[in-house]
């Protein structure tokens, strides 16, 4: 396993991130864990903003994160470069990492 993806995954499953109700302390510890990492790979990061049904009668707010990244691509025709744009989209929603206890029991270790 490749050192960064073990840590994300350890540091995803900790115990400091457990549990990630919305607009909990750890659910702003993990987008900040996630935006960081996003924006170690020059992608642009946004917060999306949401509400949904929450009991009976009330709504509650929650946030997504949305990473881009464009890139350019240039395309020859005779002696004109011409760009064309793609767009790639990394959406994360992180409910919930680890549903089954036992998948990280015992704690991984780094691959040497």
């Amino acid at each position: 396993m490749e050192p960064q993806l073990f840590t994300d995954l350890t540091t995803l499953t900790s115990s400091k991130l457990a549990g990630r109700k919305t607009n909990s302390h750890s659910a702003l510890l993990t987008r900040e864990y996630l935006k960081a990492r996003f924006k170690e790979h020059q992608l642009t990061v946004i917060e999306q903003p949401f509400t949904y049904p929450s009991g009976l009668f009330s709504k509650a707010q929650g946030v997504n994160i949305v990473a881009t990244k464009t890139a350019k691509d240039t395309l020859e025709n005779i002696n004109t470069a011409l760009y064309q744009e793609a767009v790639l989209l990394i959406e994360a929603f992180i409910n919930q990492l680890l549903t089954n206890p036992e998948v990280f029991s015992p704690p991984l270790k780094a691959a040497t």
